[in-house]
């Protein structure tokens, strides 16, 4: 198929942004049902009713369970054939007590709308649109399994954006491993025979200093923060077990390998030098850094002038995500679209209630236009996509 004039992009373009503006309502309906009835990642199965529902009401089909999760699913557009192929991503997972405060709702809402956007192209393009859902980003890490099993495999790029309190092109997302301790050590009366204990509760705290004492040497990119989860059950009892959590973040996979290394040799220490001993897990999958393509970025940029966003700041948070495992196999973008006052973080009340406001609406529907139109250059255009996947290899 030859490649669209510029005036006939443009006219596809504007096809996208009136199949959005025709969808709003229903799309915002679904964002104000997944922000009302929020559920853990895992459990998402009402959301997951809700969001299949209104893609096989616009002629998606679907199929539930991907990957062996009950809440994971590939939505097809009408029309999909062949490559290129492009996997919008959805989140619907909730925070425990303060529901939607990472703004998940609104993220599924703007890649369902995007998806209808874009696929209103592939009569004059050919190639595929799906909405990839992607459940428990929050806590099971669920785009880490999808990866394993091979479920992007056939799709040659991954959009999504995130809410955020600017408009940024790029998270920087941080390679993570999360790390379990249990230190094992002898119980005794902590007055009358201390010597007779062995105290996984020093076992702990010596390991934590090993920490402190390891973070000067160290790039500044890396992260090394936990909990004492198990510190023992009473004051006159020497603790014969504790168990501390931790996670390890740096800007590569290779960098937290290397440092998780010498946080492991903290621990051997640290039982040794009380008479304990130390065995350890890995108690979440591991999360890879984003690696970033400067055409998908540099293509929603373009595309954000085309709906009046000109003025893009850095992301100054440091976190992790599920999607930076999807960017080492295809290229993949998450900017952020502005649905709160600068200043104000995810996870926080405020945030949540900003995910239900008129401003995350016109946000949201606005975003689902840029990400639609990115989509429409790639269906024109799978030279971006060559060019794309070689900047992330």
């Amino acid at each position: 198929m030859r490649s669209p004039s510029p005036g006939e992009l443009a006219e596809l373009k504007a096809a996208a942004f009136d199949a959005i503006d025709e969808a709003a309502d229903d799309v915002w309906e679904l964002a104000l049902y997944l922000h009302e009835n929020p559920e853990l990642g895992g459990r998402e199965r009402a959301s997951v009713a809700k969001i299949t529902s209104l893609l096989r009401s616009r002629g998606f089909s679907v199929e539930v369970g991907v990957a062996g999760m009950d809440t994971a699913f590939v939505a097809s557009a009408p029309g999909s054939s062949g490559r290129p192929s492009l996997a919008y991503l959805a989140e619907y997972d909730a925070l425990p007590g303060i529901g939607h405060a990472c703004g998940h709702n609104l993220i599924a809402a703007s890649s369902v709308a995007a998806a209808l956007g874009a696929s209103s192209a592939l009569p004059s393009l050919g190639g595929s649109v799906a909405v990839v859902g992607t459940p428990g980003e929050e806590n099971i890490g669920g785009k880490v399994i999808m990866v394993r099993e091979g479920v992007f495999s056939g799709f040659d790029a991954a959009l999504m954006a995130h809410p955020g309190d600017r408009w940024s092109l790029d998270q920087r997302l941080l390679a993570l491993t999360a790390l379990e301790f249990t230190f094992r050590g002898r119980s005794s009366h902590a007055a009358a025979a201390p010597e007779e204990g062995r105290d996984a509760l020093d076992a702990v705290v010596l390991f934590i200093n090993g920490i402190n004492a390891l973070r000067e040497h160290v790039k500044p990119d890396v992260r090394m923060h936990g909990i004492v989860a198990e510190g023992g059950r009473a004051p006159n009892v020497v603790p014969d077990r504790t168990v501390y959590r931790m996670y390890v973040r740096a800007s590569t996979r290779e960098r937290v390998d290397e440092v998780v290394s010498r946080v492991l040799d903290a621990a051997r220490g640290a039982a040794l030098m009380t008479g304990c001993e130390v065995e350890w897990r890995e108690y979440e999958l591991p999360l890879d850094e984003m690696r970033v393509s400067e055409t998908l970025i540099r293509l929603f940029e373009s595309n954000a002038a085309l709906l009046g966003v000109k003025e893009f700041k850095a992301h100054e948070g440091l976190g992790s995500s599920d999607v930076g495992n999807v960017s080492r196999v295809i290229p993949t973008i998450q900017p952020t679209f502005k649905i709160v006052r600068e200043g104000v973080p995810p996870h926080t009340e405020e945030f949540a209630r900003a995910a239900a406001s008129e401003e995350a609406r016109e946000a949201t529907l606005k975003v689902a236009k840029i990400l639609a139109a990115t989509g429409v250059d790639l269906l024109a255009d799978p030279g971006l996509l060559e060019r794309a996947r070689s900047e992330i290899a």
